[in-house]
């Protein structure tokens, strides 16, 4: 019984390095038709039902897709568009042409809309010096609340590991034989948790979501991603949505446009 067990779930990790390697080498499709080949073989090689993956062999798994999507994002340049509302109510629009540079480092150049680009907080309204303290208090939060979608998005395969360490790391069945859910509790900071929407054949990520806070756990927000499939395999954060319901305050960052460098 045990080899069967330890057979089973051999072919789960091949089938998902299988599909890690084919998503290293880049080739247009490569990546997708190892995760096909993924849901393909694993039902189909015995009559028995087959064993699960234990949620520490997702979590394996989610992690070398992350660090093998952000390599391959090196050779791509996108632009990024954040948009910010308060009360449902457009205040600032800003994009950014990004790409890494040699050292790795994630470069982000402002891209000029013909003046239409706002800056947030920049609402002639509060431009009177009575109200200038609430004009910066708000500024300040909504950069904030930007740099929070970036503290989580992409996650950070280091912290997962330290979830997954610390034992802070849960499986949720969303659809049986489908899509689960990995949570990390604590990923961040303490009382949030990070959670990964995965394919249960596949193992890919379609989206994340977040539940944490700015200063205090008072000040709640919700944050919502959702994942896109480049040709090559490589996924990437299509759509990032973070609320802040007690300030009123939508950022909603988006990611599109990818093409080769130099492209």
């Amino acid at each position: 019984m045990h080899a069967k067990l330890k057979s089973s779930t051999s072919r789960w990790t091949l089938a998902g390095s299988t599909a890690i390697r084919a998503l290293r080498i880049g080739r247009a499709g490569r990546a997708v038709l190892a995760c096909g080949a993924l849901a393909m073989i694993t039902p189909g090689q015995a009559t028995a039902a087959q064993p699960e993956p234990t949620p520490e062999q997702r979590a394996a798994m989610l992690k070398e897709w992350l660090a093998a999507s952000r390599a391959n994002l090196r050779s791509y340049q996108w632009v990024e568009t954040t948009t910010v509302a308060k009360d449902g109510e457009q205040k600032s629009q800003k994009q950014a042409t990004c790409f890494y540079g040699p050292d790795g480092t994630l470069q982000k150049v402002p891209i000029d809309v013909g003046g239409q680009q706002q800056d947030a907080g920049r609402d002639p309204l509060l431009g009177r010096r009575m109200r200038e303290a609430a004009r910066q208090d708000a500024v300040d939060y909504i950069q904030s609340a930007v740099q929070l979608v970036h503290d989580y998005v992409p996650p950070d395969p280091a912290r997962l590991q330290q979830a997954v360490a610390a034992g802070k790391l849960s499986v949720n069945v969303l659809a049986p034989g489908q899509t689960v859910q990995l949570d990390f509790a604590d990923y961040l900071k303490p009382g949030d948790k990070l959670s990964a929407r995965i394919a249960t054949q596949t193992n890919q990520l379609l989206g994340l979501g977040v539940a944490s806070y700015l200063d205090t756990p008072a000040d709640a927000v919700q944050l919502d991603v959702t994942m896109g499939l480049l040709a090559d395999g490589t996924i990437y954060e299509a759509q990032s949505v973070l609320s802040a319901p007690a300030q009123g305050l939508t950022v909603t960052v988006t990611n599109g446009d990818y093409r080769k460098l130099g492209q």
